[in-house]
């Protein structure tokens, strides 16, 4: 018998021996036997007997553990109370409570790990005889004078998670010549003694572990006895043992270089660390109201994990959980959480600060944090790296890298501010991925003053709710320019519905869309006709197009929102243009005294009178000042050129009058062309006659001469919608300079109209739905795709001759539906929906019964019924119900509607019967 695996078994053989492995003869010895991950809950005897093979076989023993209470302790130890031969287990798993053993002691003799389950042992104390022992969530407590733990000339103990509460002047370890480590204990003498005696030559690793004793020390060293503590552990109750009134530690205080604090609960307290250190938190504990500052020597500190808290508190002075003082470098702040809530109080909140004067911090990084500050405060900020000392210090942080952190910040103060992330003076930050959301009056998610060489990228940034692209400073217009500068072409740039206040041009050359903001327009503007000297809000250039949308703009006098750059093509009359669209923007006044007509919206200049097509400023959905100009079109030429007449000769004016047409079906009405007229007057208005005028229209230029009235006509199909800019012009000649007006030509969709009348029909019927469409006016409309939508689907049909729509539809529930029929819209028509009613009903029934007489000795009596419907059509395969002398008999109705019962009545009466058809979900109950 060879490979043979014993595992993951729970055993319970309380009158012999778990597993048993055995010679079966000479010649058949077991061989590669596995046994492991057993849990052996009672025995007799030795848990695992392999006597008979071993060192015959290879047998393999992996994680096999016995459990034992009070009342099978002695199937582990002997009546001493010494563990018996375990060799095969690795684990001895204490269940339960234990005490009045007759034992003196607990001897544990061989390398084996001892582990608590809801363990409770009282007043029997351990010997440790062996090395390589693990004790575990034990809880042990001890009355009656004894020490907890003996160990004696043994090595590689640790001890894990465990409780030990001494009532006497004991200890809880005594260790002789042996060596120890210790993680995560809670160790309590309640009387003058200390917790650990530490003698001949003894070594204890001390880890993170709580000691409660009335001695003035906790560990007794003795006879060159080591003690080497590389976690500590302060809470509120051993603050003043640690650190002195300043927060620094005591003189005396034995912490080195790469120690590890842990932070339990701490409230109202300073803890200033000077040399490196790793810092996190002692079981999820909260540190209240308190400040962790890192100085001097404390580069290459970690702190991770901690949890600050602040409530309900009204602040008289700056505040920060963690400080960091000019210099200290290479630092890690990762996976904190810092809470701030009901704050208020005139003073600054930073969660994290750092602060420069005279040195720089380098490589700090503060990733994987957590940040919600709420209050009505001063100033609310994240995290932020201010000046201290000297305000020109330019140097503050170095390589700063904030990664990965959730920030939530709520200012309530009228005039408060919310930052996230707020850097002057500092060097090479790398701000990413990190999500920021911040409220209150003025809020900055990054506010970056006097930054060198940022790297950011990929953050999620909310300020008063809404989206925002824009990394702050001290110059909103830079600030702007620069996220155009660094965004790509089809890139939207969200400036939230912050204030920005513009003092100079804003130049966009690629194609971009700006989302939201308030922009105050601060530049200094004059009313320069030509616009070569105008200082608009923006420049657009190019073949770009600027999308402007949702935005609410302040102007004033003499303003001008946008200047669109047209150049001149590489052929000698074409000409580059941007596309300017203004989407829901809210144009206002800066206040009342402003004059509206002295602000202008678009301004077009170009070179060229002559353009190939133009049709680049569309408005749609937003608010204008009233009076205000909205596109305007100069020429502007300082060159020599002598392709037009610019500035020699008579003045001449274009005046064009806007049209505004509904769009006409030209199936219906054929070819629709309206006349777009334009009229050329010298400076003291007489008409000029048989002069070429250039219109750009729909993608063509139009040549047309002025006739006597110097009107030049031009016409447009009003058969489809459309908004078209167009360009007149007048190239001049020897005698009259040249002109250049804009015009519009709005050709709008026709509002059609859809009808479609409520029905009624029974559920079994067939069901069409109809709706009828007709135009402006009242012209019956064909070829047209018609929707009907009812219980979630649609249906579908074109439009006949006559303008109606016809579905077939299945609707096999009787109730009242609800059909929303619609019309998707096109060039020529607007969209349309409407809503009308179905009422699907339930077939009415009837029932035809007939009396009948037996003579009393007929043995077997028939009572028939009929079930129709109102209209007289058989209804088979339906269920009715006869009720004779209070007793009930069903039958189905047969092809002809007919059911017929057999029924029992022995007296000789006339009996009353009723026959009831129930109804279904077609047909309507009778009776």
């Amino acid at each position: 018998m060879t490979n043979v695996t014993v595992c993951d078994n729970y055993i319970y053989t309380p009158q012999g021996t778990a597993i048993i492995v055995k010679v079966l003869s000479k010649a058949k010895i077991p061989d590669f036997i596995y046994i492991e991950n057993n849990r052996i809950f009672n025995f007799n005897g030795t848990a695992i007997n392999f006597a008979e093979v071993e060192n015959k076989s290879n047998i393999t023993f992996i994680n096999n553990s016995i459990i034992i209470s009070n009342d099978t302790f002695f199937n582990a130890f002997d009546s001493e109370g010494v563990m018996k031969d375990q060799k095969a287990i690795e684990n001895i798993i204490f269940k339960g409570e234990f005490a009045d053993l007759e034992v003196d002691s607990i001897t544990i003799n061989q390398g084996i790990h001892i582990l608590g389950v809801g363990s409770q042992i009282t007043d029997i104390p351990f010997n440790i005889n062996s090395s390589n022992i693990k004790i575990e969530n034990i809880t042990l407590s001890f009355k009656n004078g004894i020490d907890a733990f003996h160990l004696d000339n043994v090595e590689n103990i640790s001890f894990v998670n465990n409780t030990i509460t001494v009532d006497s002047l004991n200890y809880a370890l005594v260790l002789n010549n042996s060596k120890i480590n210790m993680v995560d204990n809670l160790i309590i003498i309640n009387e003058y003694n200390p917790a650990i005696l530490n003698d001949n030559g003894s070594y204890i690793l001390y880890g993170e572990n709580i000691i409660r004793t009335l001695a003035d020390i906790d560990i007794e060293s003795l006879n060159d006895s080591i003690l080497k503590i590389t976690v500590f552990i302060v809470s509120d109750d051993n603050y003043d043992s640690i650190f002195n009134s300043a927060g620094n530690f005591h003189d005396d205080f034995d912490i080195a270089i790469g120690d590890t604090l842990k932070i339990a609960n701490l409230t109202n307290k300073t803890i200033r660390i000077d040399i490196p250190l790793i810092i996190s938190s002692y079981k999820d504990s909260i540190i209240s109201n308190s400040t962790i500052i890192l100085e001097d020597m404390a580069s290459s500190t970690n702190i991770s994990d901690l949890r600050f808290k602040l409530e309900n508190a009204n602040l008289n002075k700056d505040f920060s959980f963690i400080i960091i003082k000019d210099g200290v470098s290479n630092l890690i702040i990762e996976n904190n959480h810092f809470d701030v809530s009901n704050l208020i109080g005139d003073s600054k909140l930073s969660a994290i600060k750092i602060i420069g004067s005279d040195e720089s911090a380098a490589n700090i990084r503060i990733l994987n944090n957590a940040f919600n500050l709420s209050g009505d405060s001063n100033s609310i900020s994240a995290i932020s790296a201010l000046n201290e000392g000297f305000s020109s210090y330019d140097d503050i942080t170095n390589t700063l890298t904030v990664l990965n952190n959730k920030i939530s910040i709520s200012n309530s103060r009228e005039d408060g501010f919310s930052y996230g992330i707020n850097l002057v003076n500092s060097l090479n930050p790398r701000i990413s991925s990190n999500s920021i959301d911040v409220i209150g009056d003025t809020a900055f998610g990054l506010y970056l003053n006097k930054v060198s060489r940022p790297d950011i990228a990929d953050n999620e940034i909310y300020e008063n709710n809404a989206l925002v692209s824009i990394v702050h400073s001290d110059n909103p217009t830079k600030d702007i320019q620069s996220a155009i500068d660094s965004a790509k072409d089809g890139d939207t740039i969200y400036l939230g519905n912050g204030l920005y206040a513009i003092k100079d041009s804003i130049t966009v050359n690629k194609s971009v869309s700006i989302v939201g903001g308030r922009l105050l327009d601060n530049i200094d503007s004059n009313s320069n006709p030509l616009v070569s000297n105008d200082n608009p809000l923006f420049i657009v250039s190019g073949k770009n197009t600027a999308n402007f949308i949702n935005m609410t703009v302040i102007l004033d006098n003499n303003d001008l929102f946008t200047l669109s750059k047209i150049s001149n093509s590489t052929n000698p009359v074409g000409i580059d243009y941007p596309t300017i669209n203004i989407k829901g923007a809210d144009f206002q006044k800066r206040n009342d005294a402003v004059d509206g007509e002295s602000i202008s919206l678009v301004k077009s200049i170009s070179e060229r009178p002559i353009f190939d097509s133009i049709n680049n400023v569309n408005i749609e959905n937003s608010n204008l000042i009233e009076g205000m100009s909205q596109v305007e079109y100069y020429l502007f030429n300082d060159s020599s050129s002598n392709e037009i007449n610019f500035n020699n000769g008579i003045k001449t004016i274009i005046m064009a009058k806007d049209l505004t047409f509904t769009a006409l079906d030209k199936d219906i009405y054929g070819n629709s062309i309206k006349y777009f007229e334009v009229k050329l007057l010298d400076e003291s208005n007489n008409p000029l006659s048989n002069r070429l005028i250039h219109i750009s229209y729909n993608n063509s230029i139009h040549d047309i001469l002025t006739d006597s009235n110097g009107v030049a006509k031009l016409p447009v199909s009003i058969n489809s919608y459309g908004i078209y800019n167009l360009l007149i012009s007048f190239l001049g000649d020897s005698d009259y300079s040249a002109s250049f007006a804009p015009g519009k030509v709005t050709v709008n969709k026709q509002k059609a109209s859809l009808t479609a009348p409520n029905k009624s029909y029974y559920v079994n019927a067939v069901k069409y739905l109809k709706a009828t469409f007709k135009d402006a006016n009242g012209k019956l409309i064909k070829n047209k795709k018609i929707s009907f939508i009812v219980s979630g689907k649609t249906y579908s049909a074109y439009t006949n001759s006559k303008g109606v729509a016809t579905v077939k539809v299945k609707l096999t529930v009787a109730k009242t539906y609800v059909v929303t029929v619609n019309y998707a819209g096109d060039s020529v028509y607007s969209p349309i929906s409407k809503s009308f009613k179905v009422y699907v009903k339930k077939v009415p029934t009837k029932l035809i019964v007939k009396n009948r007489s037996y003579k009393k000795s007929k043995k077997i009596k028939k009572l028939t019924a009929t079930l129709k419907t109102k209209s007289g059509k058989a209804l088979a395969k339906k269920k009715l119900t006869f009720i004779v002398n209070g007793k009930k008999y069903t039958a189905k109705t047969n092809k002809k509607g007919v059911a017929t019962v057999k029924v029992k009545v022995s007296k000789r009466k006339t009996y009353k019967f009723t026959v009831k058809f129930a109804g279904g979900s077609t047909y309507l109950k009778t009776s």
